[in-house]
């Protein structure tokens, strides 16, 4: 029982950083499609 609820601690942390590395890369490409003296 108590594995299964870490197990799920886990899954929903590593979907959490999943997003943030996507929503990181779309921030970083906004930032090199933007001129640079933006």
């Amino acid at each position: 029982m108590a594995r299964r609820l870490v197990n799920k601690e886990m899954h929903e942390y590593v979907s959490k950083s999943t997003v943030q590395k996507k929503q990181m890369q779309k921030f970083l490409r906004l930032v090199e499609d933007t001129p640079s003296e933006y």
